[in-house]
């Protein structure tokens, strides 16, 4: 599967990036990016895609996910009618090892959280007392500056770190893809797949969205 390579918009000598999003509805085509992220949506409910796990995302829900995990945050179809009042709001923060330099992460002291962070790299979800501290240090981040925001996202990480509340989400491995290929057609089988999914879905007509003979489709 291919999907489209995203880039997070990100100024120079930043150590992570805060990004706060409120829009009629998030950003619905299945894609990656090297960076790991941190999101917490805080209005707005829709389908997760994380790998090959599918399920809900709802108002306070907490999610990491990887750097090169692809993955779409698609809302309910009543987030894109033209007459809809309703908006979704979500924070991420965004950070690899480039961001504040790989000498940084090759400090004995942030082996631990290299640790947890590739054996989450698949994608989790945060729940319980976990969940609720991250979730106060996320907001207390959006209105720091300077060093007391790196404290504040060094106690993130440690949060991470130390903590078991969390339920993993995909299996598969990661396959990154930094070249734009076939993510058109991809993701115009999962839009299909959406909007029908109240009706029983034949696979003729999704090789026809995917303009493939069935047998092509399959493979």
């Amino acid at each position: 599967m291919k999907v489209i390579p995203f880039n997070v918009p990100k100024i120079t000598r930043e150590a992570f990036r805060v990004q706060v999003d409120i829009l009629p509805h998030l950003y619905d085509k299945l894609h990656q990016h090297p960076e790991t992220q941190i999101m917490l949506i805080e209005s707005g409910e829709g389908t997760l895609i994380v790998g090959d796990y599918v399920g809900r995302f709802v108002p306070g829900d907490l999610f990491l996910i990887g750097g090169g995990q692809s993955h779409v945050f698609r809302n309910d179809e009543k987030y894109y009618h033209s007459r809809s009042k309703k908006n979704t709001k979500a924070t991420s923060i965004y950070f690899d090892e480039k961001y504040a330099g790989e000498s940084f992460w090759q400090l004995e002291e942030l082996q631990e959280v290299k640790k947890f962070l590739k054996q989450s790299s698949t994608g989790i979800r945060l729940i319980s007392e976990t969940k609720n501290n991250v979730t106060e240090i996320i907001h207390a981040l959006k209105k720091s500056k300077r060093i007391k925001k790196l404290i504040l996202f060094l106690e993130l990480l440690n949060e991470l770190t130390v903590s078991k509340d969390w339920i993993s989400l995909s299996v598969a491995p990661i396959t990154f893809n930094p070249h734009i290929g076939e993510e058109k057609r991809m993701n115009d089988v999962l839009h299909f797949t959406f909007k029908q999914s109240h009706r029983k879905i034949k696979i003729d007509d999704v090789a026809e969205i995917a303009n493939l003979s069935c047998e092509a489709f399959c493979r």
